[in-house]
């Protein structure tokens, strides 16, 4: 005799739940997962924040030490990390030394961010940074164009890409 449909609807529903049953398993595995890496980051901060409030008091105490303490308080202030690609003006020498390399021929921005990504290493692992790049070689090209180092071959105001050409000094 074959099964009624209630019966195939039954096994359908089952199948189903069982699926998600096995589906929402997965699931507590990568939250458990996620989990005990947010709790290894939390224990690091709560070291570190440990750290920085014993640096406050030991600099408070010798602040107070050395000044005789007046009274006045030290705002705490916001501090951002700083994402230099060398020292102070290796940008600008990596880009000079790229245009003089080039024969007096001119350069496209995006040349110049090819090499300059090359020569100093600079790993571009996500679009959000390789944009942040590329705004910063515009804006060095455009700060030596002011400086007077480059000579812009585009207009200004353009939707093209940006020509660039080594200035020639007389010296």
């Amino acid at each position: 005799m074959g099964m009624g449909m209630a019966q195939l609807g039954l096994r359908h529903a089952l199948a189903r739940l069982r699926g998600k049953q096995i589906e929402l398993g997965r699931n507590r595995k990568k939250v458990r997962q996620a989990l005990e890496v947010a709790q290894s980051e939390l224990a690091r901060l709560d070291a570190e924040a440990a750290a920085t409030a014993h640096e406050i008091e030991v600099l408070s105490a010798a602040l107070s030490t050395a000044f005789a303490d007046t009274g006045t308080s030290v705002e705490p202030r916001q501090t951002f990390p700083k994402r230099h690609l060398g020292t102070w003006g290796s940008l600008t020498r990596t880009i000079l030394d790229i245009f003089r390399e080039a024969d007096g021929g001119p350069l496209t921005a995006n040349e110049v961010a090819t090499q300059v990504q090359e020569r100093l290493e600079v790993a571009l692992d996500t679009d959000k940074r390789q944009a942040e790049f590329r705004r910063q070689i515009g804006r060095t090209l455009k700060n030596m164009h002011h400086a007077g180092y480059l000579e812009r071959l585009h207009a200004q105001q353009t939707s093209k890409e940006g020509l660039w050409l080594l200035k020639v000094t007389s010296e």
